[in-house]
């Protein structure tokens, strides 16, 4: 009985191959393979459909009935593999029919307004599902598959499943109450006398900060803890004390700004890198893509003369491609 259990993409583009030429030797010139594996794949083509498909006796080869209907199958098939073949290897973002993307929380008030006019002007035809949350968030949603692409801070602890694009580095800076270092006292000897207000311990960023303080051997008295941005400045604000946090959180409260000091910490600085990540071999091109444009919104909103948070550009460094790719 005849099967098409057998009938593979290879056997139909070699039976192509024959018919536009009309000739076995011809056919095997075109593909660079061997005449004998040209006359074996059309011959195993055959015997799976059942039914002889060229009249291999005629000058020049022609196809038979039977092998006129299975031409047109077989260049409609091969064309929408050759099709899907050029749309991968040039897509963009553009491309896909939906994009879910999601990023960290310190970006929600400054980049993602223009990112979101950005994707809403190139997924004119598609659409688009976009959020914010912590890094761990942001981490779930791409390994289970509810995220595309996620910009998150960086962590130690990747496996080679996800590519990384770095985007941005950033100095954690010394977030105070009004006044507490003053002229002339030691900041280190204050900060150890002063209410150390936390970042909730759970969080990633808290863990760093954790471990840093350990290394420079400074520890302060009973904290208060939160697990966001807004509440540790509003805390600061009511109470005298001290965090260690990042320009993008401090530039994302704007609440606070003013109402705050915020220096470089008299300690060993700490920094952190901020990434975009995707499921590795998945997306071709498109989170390089992507990531170029994360990083021109990024200079508009950080380094561009007259941006909304240039205030912070001196704690913030831009990164390029590592391929060479500038970020323009």
């Amino acid at each position: 009985m005849p099967t098409t259990n057998h009938v593979t993409l290879w056997g139909l583009e070699i039976f192509l191959a024959v018919a536009e030429t009309g000739s076995i030797s011809h056919a095997s010139e075109q593909l660079s393979v061997s005449s004998a594996t040209v006359s074996q794949q059309i011959t195993n083509l055959e015997q799976s459909l059942g039914l002889k498909l060229l009249d291999r006796m005629a000058r020049p080869i022609v196809p038979t009935p039977a092998g006129r209907i299975a031409l047109e199958s077989a260049e409609r098939i091969i064309g929408d593999i050759r099709l899907m073949k050029a749309r991968l290897t040039d897509w963009s973002i553009s491309a896909l029919p939906s994009l879910r993307f999601a990023m960290i929380d310190e970006f929600e008030a400054g980049v993602t307004p223009d990112l979101a006019s950005e994707l809403t002007r190139q997924y004119r035809d598609g659409s688009f599902e976009m959020w914010s949350g912590g890094t761990r968030d942001c981490m779930e949603a791409l390994a289970n598959r509810d995220a595309d692409l996620v910009v998150v801070a960086r962590t130690d602890d990747l496996d080679d499943s996800f590519e990384q694009h770095d985007l941005l580095r950033e100095q954690f800076v010394l977030v105070t109450s009004p006044g507490l270092l003053k002229t002339g006292s030691d900041p280190m000897d204050v900060l150890r006398r002063s209410q150390l207000i936390r970042y909730a311990r759970y969080l990633p960023m808290a863990r760093m900060v954790e471990a840093h303080l350990g290394r420079v051997k400074l520890k302060a008295p009973k904290t208060l803890e939160f697990d966001s941005s807004y509440s540790v400045f509003a805390a600061l604000k009511q109470a005298k004390g001290w965090t260690l946090s990042t320009p993008l959180s401090y530039a994302q409260c704007q609440r606070f700004h003013g109402e705050l000091d915020v220096i470089k910490p008299p300690f060993p600085g700490l920094s952190r890198t901020i990434t975009l990540l995707a499921r590795k071999d998945e997306l071709g091109e498109l989170p390089r893509e992507f990531a170029n444009l994360m990083r021109r919104l990024i200079r508009k909103q950080y380094f561009a003369e007259g941006a909304l948070h240039e205030t912070i550009g001196n704690w913030l460094e831009l990164l390029d491609d590592p391929d060479g790719q500038q970020s323009v």
